[in-house]
């Protein structure tokens, strides 16, 4: 025999060796997701989406009890024989709600009644812990914050896959994204989901590693000025620390070096998706990759844009923006400066451009030798050197709005710029 719940309310009974319905019972109001039966296959317990939990004998399909009233809708029933009372049975309902209720099971059965359930309240409640509900991820695109259903807000890190602190009551989502602004801009590179009431965090091959920063935007401070991390690539190396196969080399110039230990219980779930569907392939943790069965699983099914960053340390090289650089409306050059179509990495601070525009426009080379009749021999000795206060001695603008010396060209092109086509940068010296 076997039982199936059906969107339209109704219970079937099949019959394995005749391969036909041979009965239905029809006491719900809406889907049935939960089927449960004592050992002897006499008696069927259901629930669903109504919250109703009804029991019907098998020797009589057209009679039910309404046992008892959930506050969600009923996703899942157990049902246990009281260790001291065997006679008395009970019912674990899991619902939409992260706690879940026993109900105790009168022994009595009065018949068909779907008007007033039997029992009003569970005798025991294990309480679970609030799911997130609401979150926004900042525009650091590293911390998320996210509030559950008491009402708690919270703030968590993406790249060390933790909480980091609780946030005080009567503070909103919008506070905390307005008072967490940077004037920066960082792509996407995770997804978030929150249907199990947890932060879920995807990484995908398609932007995953779109997120370069500063090292010292990173938090690691021991790092130089201009060394940049990816924050993909630092997840992917934290989640697989532990992985036999995984880099141990010690690039101290790698995007990758440096990356976070993670907690030993973090889930890790591969999927692959094809067209629409997207199809569970393993899971494991922080903790159980370094196990032998694991990290032999591992092997087979990573693909092949993770093993190249966690196995071998490739990963994408920068990614390029064309530019123009132009004088100043109020700046008037005393030769002829060609219009270049200039392209650098995405990453190029505005600082660097000062010092391009120092070296290669105001005062080039080639421009001295010239002046000076092309043979002198010391045409170099006469150019002034390159200043250490650059932004001091050269100014760049975007949409008639001063560049800060530390932004860089990614920034500029997608909070500045904001339109198609190459971007416009326009200097002059500090007079």
């Amino acid at each position: 025999m076997c039982l199936s719940g059906s969107s339209d309310g109704t219970i079937r009974l099949w019959s394995i060796g005749q391969q036909r319905c041979i009965g239905a019972v029809r006491c719900h109001s809406d889907s049935v997701w939960a089927l449960q039966t004592d050992s002897n296959f006499s008696t069927i317990y259901s629930g669903g989406r109504d919250r109703r939990v009804f029991r019907t004998p098998m020797r009589n399909l057209g009679t039910s009890d309404l046992l008892f009233i959930e506050q969600k809708p009923i996703q899942k029933l157990i049902l246990v024989n009281d260790a001291e009372q065997q006679q008395q049975k009970h019912l674990w309902a899991a619902t939409w709600d992260s706690s879940i209720n026993r109900w105790p099971i009168p022994l009595d059965f009065h018949g068909f009644d779907n008007t007033s359930p039997k029992v009003r309240q569970p005798d025991m409640t294990i309480g679970g812990a609030p799911s997130i509900r609401k979150y926004a991820v900042l525009n650091d695109r590293r911390q998320i914050v996210s509030k559950d259903s008491n009402g708690n807000l919270e703030l968590w890190d993406a790249l060390q896959a933790k909480k980091l602190k609780n946030l005080s009551q009567g503070t909103s989502i919008e506070d905390v994204i307005r008072e967490n602004v940077r004037k920066s801009w960082i792509p996407s590179w995770f997804s978030v989901e929150t249907k199990c009431g947890v932060l879920e965090i995807t990484l995908d091959e398609s932007d995953v590693f779109s997120a370069w920063v500063s090292a010292r935007d990173a938090g690691f401070a021991d790092k130089p000025s201009d060394a940049k991390v990816n924050f993909g690539g630092l997840l992917l190396r934290s989640l697989f620390e532990r992985w036999p196969y995984s880099y141990q080399g010690d690039d101290g110039d790698s995007p990758l070096q440096g990356f976070y230990s993670l907690p030993l219980h973090i889930p890790i779930i591969i999927r692959q998706s094809t067209d629409d569907l997207v199809r569970p392939l393993f899971r494991t943790s922080v903790r159980d990759a370094a196990s032998q069965s694991d990290s032999a699983m591992l092997k087979d099914v990573l693909p092949v844009w993770v093993l190249q960053v966690v196995e071998s340390n490739h990963f994408p090289k920068f990614n390029k923006i064309p530019f123009y650089l132009q004088p100043h409306g109020s700046f008037i050059p005393k030769f002829q400066i060609k219009k270049d179509r200039l392209s650098a990495t995405e990453m190029l601070q505005c600082r660097k451009v000062m010092e391009h525009v120092w070296e290669k426009i105001l005062y080039p080379a080639d421009n001295s030798s010239n002046e000076n009749g092309g043979g002198g021999g010391t045409t170099t000795s006469s150019l002034p050197a390159m200043p250490e206060n650059i932004e001091e001695k050269i100014e760049l603008f975007c949409n008639d709005q001063k560049l800060d010396p530390e932004m860089d060209l990614r920034t500029v092109k997608h909070l500045i710029w904001k339109q198609g086509g190459d971007l416009l940068i326009l200097f002059r010296p500090v007079r």
